[in-house]
């Protein structure tokens, strides 16, 4: 299992656990398996959900790793030929443990402009109009025009 994997499984549980922490991600990383993380990962969400019931969680779970398993099996047929800008918040933990531009050098023809933005993964919805996001934006698009 790739590092970064585990890093994006670990945000996954982020988002819906509050108990999901640099410790809960060293047990992630230690479990060899595929279906051994999922039922890690099915387990902290139970653990942290429980009005929940067991079966929707597993639905939940099963869902997105189904998501998961197409994006794996994606190969890109081509390589992006347009200029491509990352908007990258600083104090995400997926960006500490991913290539400085999550990647994208490998399939875009022309260097990857990264930009990177105060804030969390959630910035981007929370505050756009606190941290310029529209203008940066703008910004982006117009040296496109021009």
């Amino acid at each position: 299992m790739r590092e970064w994997e585990n890093t994006v499984y670990y945000s996954f549980l982020q988002q819906f656990s509050s108990d999901a922490d640099l410790r809960v991600f060293k047990q992630l990383s230690e479990i060899g398996t595929l279906e051994g993380k999922w039922k890690f990962m099915a387990n902290v969400l139970i653990e942290e959900n429980p009005d929940c019931p067991k079966e929707e969680i597993a639905l939940f779970m099963k869902s997105y790793m189904a998501r998961v398993k197409c994006y794996q099996n994606y190969t890109a047929s081509e390589k992006i030929q347009s200029k491509t800008v990352l908007l990258k918040a600083r104090q995400s933990g997926l960006a500490k443990a991913t290539p400085f531009d999550y990647g994208l050098h490998e399939i875009c023809t022309t260097p990857v402009e990264v930009i990177e933005i105060e804030g969390g993964h959630y910035c981007f919805y929370e505050k756009p109009l606190e941290l310029g996001i529209p203008t940066i934006i703008n910004t982006i698009l117009e040296k496109v025009e021009n």
